[in-house]
Parts: C-alpha cells; sequence; structure tokens
C-alpha cells in the first residue's frame, strides 16, 4: 500500500485526501467539521483497486447472458460462475435469472418435460429405495 501511495498518487491528491473535512449539524445546529481521511483513503483505495461496482454491472450481465454449459461434467463450474455473478447484482433475485440458468442447460438437459422428469426421478428412488418391500421405512 505504501509503494501505491507513494508512487501513484500525487501531491495533490495526497493533500486532499489527508485534509478532506464533512461538516455535520448537530441537533443545536451549530455546524461541526470532522477529519474523515480514513473513509476517503478506504473509499480510493476501493476504487483504485476493484474499480466502481456500477462500472462492472454490463459486464457482469453480459456474461450471465452468454454463460453455457457445454456438457454436464462441466455443471460445476457453470453453477458456480453463474451463481456467483448472479449474486453481484442487484435484481439476482428476479424469475428471469432462473430461466438464464436453465436455458444454459445442455439441451438435452431443457428439452426435458416436467413430466420426464417426474418419471426419471422415481425411476431414481425406486432403484434407492426397495419398493417391494414392506418394511423399507423401518
Amino acid at each position: 500500500m505504501k509503494c501505491w501511495w507513494d508512487n501513484f498518487l500525487t501531491e495533490e491528491e495526497h493533500n486532499r485526501i489527508l485534509e478532506f473535512k464533512r461538516v455535520t449539524r448537530d441537533s443545536s445546529g451549530i455546524e461541526i467539521e470532522e477529519s474523515t481521511a480514513a473513509a476517503l483513503l478506504i473509499h480510493t483505495i476501493t476504487l483504485h483497486f476493484f474499480g466502481n461496482p456500477k462500472e462492472d454491472q454490463a459486464s457482469v450481465k453480459s456474461i450471465l447472458i452468454n454463460l453455457r454449459c457445454p456438457t454436464l461434467s462441466d455443471y460445476r463450474w457453470y453453477k458456480h460462475a453463474f451463481l456467483t455473478n448472479v449474486l453481484k447484482r442487484e435484481d439476482g433475485h428476479q424469475q428471469f435469472w432462473k430461466e438464464r440458468f436453465i436455458v444454459g442447460l445442455p439441451d438435452f438437459l431443457v428439452n426435458v418435460s416436467l413430466a420426464d422428469l417426474g418419471k426419471i426421478l422415481l425411476q431414481m428412488i425406486s432403484h434407492l429405495i426397495p419398493l417391494h418391500l414392506d418394511n423399507y421405512l423401518a
């Protein structure tokens, strides 16, 4: 951080950060000046190293729209990349993103109807739980 402070910022930026003061009013209406140099320094560091998060929204949206899972072996990567980028967005809770997730899956999974999916799940459960036995719950 010291190298960043010494080499990247100009002397004018050093002074502006160190001398930054915020003016507030107390309950009696008197203006109070308080130094908030630490808050401005943290904000400047964040913007420099991480960038403005609002500028990142457009690139995250294009990543999400174009993200695809070519095969089932890529599913773990796809799920991780999709959820990581959706959770960065303010509108990540919208139903649209669930649809985008499903559309990005391999074609054979997207085209499976709910009836077929129910049959597949029933077959999987019947192989795991021997339904022909009367005491399988015991």
